[in-house]
């Protein structure tokens, strides 16, 4: 059985883990299937959901039968977790919760082992996004169910934040947010809340549900965590080398003083001193990372291969926390757009007319002076206005995009 120490610190983390706010992927999981991975960016909040799941099992199955370990752990440096499951298993245990696997070597073909030989035990597992099963050792692609785990949305932190019930706070598809935006719009705000003065303040420390002391540790925070993913989780899946990580690391903040802008590839290869297909494989990198986010022209084109037309930070939260000059409102505003439709699910692009496409629209984003000229002609073109509570017309209040999910 495992060590009186490692149970105990499970225990305590589960025990004491808050469970006053929820995020919804916590009922959208089909928790029945045997082998679960949550996959998603460091700070999005993954730890703490698997910890509220261990602590809810824990009421059914007994405490003592739940077991969380994080994979970086000093233990499994002299054991396997194969053998750490094996032991776990023989001994009653009915769900082992593992946290950062990609950071212990071949866990991949561990997890398939211990799906294969255990199948009375529950794994549920934690993995940086830029883990790809297609790509892993082990053939988990048609044992593990995935799914992706993003940041806040505008939606989840108003609830977070006290300031909109979940009963009022509903997410809403594209389609109904294109046909039915000042009805929805209108019962969000009828109560007297503002969300268009509010979304600044989600840009700026919203998108990482954690907090500090201060914005400035919030900030340091976010900094932090998206230099661990350059140093520490990229390496291994990639095979870089420190001096590769170093040149990654000045791409990273050369984007973040000019996004969002179309890249120039070729001056990037010459600054950088690397070829320019090495250039396209670290935006990739870094996209996979959702650290930056890369805007093709077309919609169904394959990423990695694709020169981007655009390029943005993930979220607007990052353009706060990378060694940059202060974000400007239009680059804030579009990489609030960019992050809110491409982190519920929907394909997206760089239009000849417009800013953004996506199979059915064609989207201007700016603010309350926005005008229609560049959309005119397009019965599918709509502005996402910023600064306003209800639209009308063809203007859709930017600050509901945040609803999607």
């Amino acid at each position: 059985m495992p060590s009186s120490f490692v149970q105990q610190e499970s225990q305590r983390l589960i025990t004491r883990v808050p469970t006053a706010i929820h995020r919804p992927l916590l009922q959208q999981i089909a928790w029945t299937d045997r082998l679960i991975g949550l996959r998603g960016a460091r700070g999005v909040g993954k730890t703490t959901l698997l910890l509220q799941h261990g602590k809810e099992e824990a009421a059914s199955v007994g405490l003592g039968n739940v077991l969380y370990i994080s994979l970086d752990d000093l233990l499994f440096r002299q054991q396997t977790f194969l053998d750490f499951a094996r032991e776990f298993r023989d001994q009653g245990g009915r769900i082992l919760l593992l946290d950062e696997v990609h950071r212990y070597p071949d866990w991949s073909v561990e997890l398939k082992l211990i799906y294969d030989k255990f199948d009375d035990l529950l794994v549920r597992f934690t993995s940086s996004s830029i883990i790809e099963l297609s790509h892993a050792k082990g053939d988990l692609s048609r044992r593990a169910v995935m799914y992706d785990m993003y940041g806040l949305s505008f939606r989840e932190y108003l609830i977070w934040r006290d300031y909109l019930p979940a009963d009022i706070a509903v997410p809403h598809t594209l389609s109904e947010i294109i046909t039915c935006h000042q009805d929805i719009a209108w019962n969000i705000t009828k109560n007297g809340l503002e969300p268009q003065r509010l979304l600044p303040e989600y840009w700026k420390d919203g998108y990482y549900p954690f907090r500090p002391a201060s914005p400035e540790a919030y900030l340091r925070q976010v900094a932090d965590a998206a230099t661990t993913v350059i140093d520490t989780d990229l390496p291994p899946i990639f095979s870089l080398t420190p001096a590769t990580t170093e040149k990654i690391k000045r791409l990273l903040v050369a984007i973040a003083e000019n996004v969002p802008y179309k890249p120039n590839i070729s001056k990037l290869a010459q600054q950088l001193e690397i070829s320019r297909p090495t250039v396209q494989n670290y935006l990739y990198y870094l996209h996979q990372a959702r650290l930056i986010g890369l805007l093709p022209s077309e919609l169904r084109g394959i990423i990695r291969t694709q020169k981007p037309e655009k390029v943005y930070l993930d979220n607007p939260t990052l353009l706060y926390a990378m060694p940059s000059r202060p974000p400007n409102t239009g680059n804030l505003r579009e990489t609030y757009f960019y992050s809110a439709l491409s982190t519920a699910g929907l394909a997206i692009a760089y239009p000849k007319t417009g800013d953004f496409k996506t199979d059915d629209y064609v989207f201007e984003v700016g603010g309350p002076n926005k005008k229609n000229t560049q959309l005119q002609g397009l019965p599918n073109g709509y502005r996402a206005i910023d600064g306003i509570g209800v639209g009308f017309g063809n203007a859709i209040p930017l600050w509901l995009f945040g609803f999607l999910r």
